[in-house]
């Protein structure tokens, strides 16, 4: 049963982390959709029998009433939200009481995604011809509103005054009360909306105010530059500030493009950003503002329609049957970390980079082999790594199984592992020896039986051996605080003392700056310097400031150091 439920926990990593991968950037938008709807997959479904508990299936929306049973019984694979008197009251992960005067709106993968993007407290809800059709009129707004108000209150009247910015909380308060009243009063269905959205910008801000500022802390957050000119990048830099982040990760090297003009015979500028060059107004601007710009690259992952996957096919790794594309992680192409040239190609474009740019940082992503499962997809079984196999063992690497031969499948891992290890010590070195000053960092699955296992990423290793990199960032994403701060937890007992982690948090997953905060506050732990936030592209200006006015209201200088 443990290996059924780490096979599936493998899964979903493999599925949120897989990974680094932007989603689509979040447009601009009111504070609430005024509508959305989505299909009724089931409702109360028959779970005799059923596969998936709950009888929920993938990418499945279902309802569940009082009729069905006390609790919806659904797994964690997914997201629900309470519906009580047809008003949406509360969000949760899964096997959610069922109220008696309302239902459950429950979804799996697709469905789940939907609700988390759609889906806030005081949405009114209606089913129709089975659809679910979510809105937010006014009601709504001011149910919020009320809501954060009340909270607000409630914290006001049990909190120290010398310990949060008292004065400026009951004046939001007092103003949300005000702009939430006057909403309720006006007939104008504009007016009324705008004051609501005011109540709730209002009420939202004197909330986050009661969160903890530390200090020192690294403050960071990853970034896909999708500005058109240096002006929008000076208003990013600004909303940044705003937010008192003090470090960026632009995406540099990714997919198999670059973010900067490249030379010719190096790895090219991604299409999008032909003409100019991002990168170094980035650095200029981000410095003006006392942030630290780190380059995060991508490391053998070459994405699904760089020139260097045909360029240098014979650089890709590849499954038993030569496939060089994956299944598991759909789309994704490698070059073989095994792969000599490849492994000196990236490296002349690493040391390029940092001797072209003022960077403050280098992170190493995707510093691994292809995701692999034994009987679906392995990797590596390209030629080079064929030839290698023969030349040690004088066998074919194709017969080589774990059922076939244990010892020498343990030992063909072991040597995956090193090939990585040796990159990145022999990666790092040259780096820092272009910028002695240069800070070194890795993203590194949370799971670190996973990450030696499935990916040959033995970064607990490095860890324990200490050196290769300044600090590693675990991606612990999830909506789950719970979860999130169990993690974290885990991993700062795991490492040895004073291995600074700066723990990723998936904001994308959730899109919701108070349960970004929430986690913030959860991953302080000894051993943790700060978090990484995935990432800005999701994020709007109201999120900045919320950032800003709560969490990080006290600036602070970057740490990289434990405290």
């Amino acid at each position: 049963m443990r290996q059924i439920v780490f096979f599936l926990m493998s899964i979903l990593v493999l599925l949120i982390l897989g990974c680094h991968r932007f989603a689509p950037e979040t447009p601009p938008a009111n504070l609430l959709p005024l509508k959305a709807t989505h299909r009724i997959d089931k409702i109360d479904p028959d779970t005799e029998g059923a596969e998936y508990p709950g009888n929920r299936g993938q990418d499945e929306l279902v309802i569940y009433t009082p009729k069905y049973g006390r609790r919806t019984g659904t797994n964690i694979w997914g997201y629900e939200a309470i519906v009580e008197q047809n008003i949406v009251v509360a969000l949760n992960r899964n096997d959610s009481l069922i109220p008696e005067n309302g239902f459950v709106i429950s979804g799996h993968g697709k469905a789940g995604k939907w609700i988390t993007q759609t889906i806030k407290p005081g949405a009114y809800v209606r089913i129709e011809n089975n659809s679910l059709i979510i809105t937010y009129p006014v009601s709504a707004l001011i149910f919020i509103a009320n809501k954060y108000i009340q909270q607000a209150e409630s914290r006001l009247s049990i909190s120290a005054k010398n310990r949060i910015p008292y004065p400026q909380i009951k004046t939001l308060v007092r103003d949300a009360r005000y702009y939430t009243k006057k909403a309720s009063k006006t007939k104008h269905k504009k007016r009324a909306r705008e004051y609501a959205q005011k109540g709730v910008i209002m009420a939202k801000k004197a909330n986050a105010m009661f969160k903890e500022s530390k200090t020192p802390e690294l403050r960071g957050a990853w970034v896909r530059l999708t500005q058109k000119n240096p002006q929008q990048i000076r208003e990013l830099i600004a909303k940044i500030k705003q937010a008192n982040l003090n470090v960026i990760f632009p995406e540099t090297i990714f997919e198999g493009y670059t973010l900067y003009p490249s030379p010719v015979g190096m790895i090219p500028q991604h299409p999008m950003y032909k003409g100019w060059d991002p990168l170094e107004v980035l650095i200029d601007e981000a410095h003006k503002s006392g942030i630290q710009v780190h380059a995060w690259c991508h490391i053998f992952f070459v994405g699904s329609n760089s020139p260097l996957i045909t360029e240098h096919s014979d650089w890709l790794a590849r499954d038993r049957n030569g496939n060089p594309t994956s299944q598991i992680e759909v789309g994704y192409n490698y070059f073989c970390p095994a792969n000599e040239n490849a492994r000196r190609f990236l490296q002349e474009n690493f040391k390029w980079l940092v001797a072209h740019y003022e960077l403050d940082g280098f992170q190493f992503d995707y510093i691994r082999y292809p995701a692999s499962e034994v009987g679906k997809q392995e990797f590596c079984f390209c030629h080079n790594c064929r030839q290698q196999f023969f030349e040690q063992y004088q066998g074919d690497l194709l017969e080589l199984t774990p059922e076939s031969n244990p010892k020498l499948w343990q030992e063909w891992s072991e040597k995956r592992r090193q090939d990585i290890t040796r990159f990145i010590t022999e990666t790092g070195s040259a780096l820092r020896e272009i910028r002695p000053d240069l800070i070194i960092s890795a993203d590194v699955f949370p799971e670190p039986e996973e990450a030696l296992n499935r990916i040959y990423q033995p970064w607990l290793r490095w860890a324990e051996r200490g050196g290769i990199v300044d600090f590693f960032c675990p991606m612990v994403y999830s909506i789950d605080t719970s979860e999130v701060e169990k993690t974290t937890k885990r991993l700062t007992e795991l490492v040895p003392p004073n291995t600074p982690l700066a723990i990723g948090l998936g904001y994308f997953i959730y899109k919701d700056v108070d349960k970004l905060a929430e986690q913030i506050e959860a991953v302080r732990r000894p051993n943790v310097v700060g978090e990484v936030i995935f990432a800005l592209n999701q994020m709007q200006t109201l999120d900045y400031e919320l950032l800003g006015a709560g969490v990080y209201r006290k600036p602070s200088p970057v740490s990289f150091t434990t405290y």
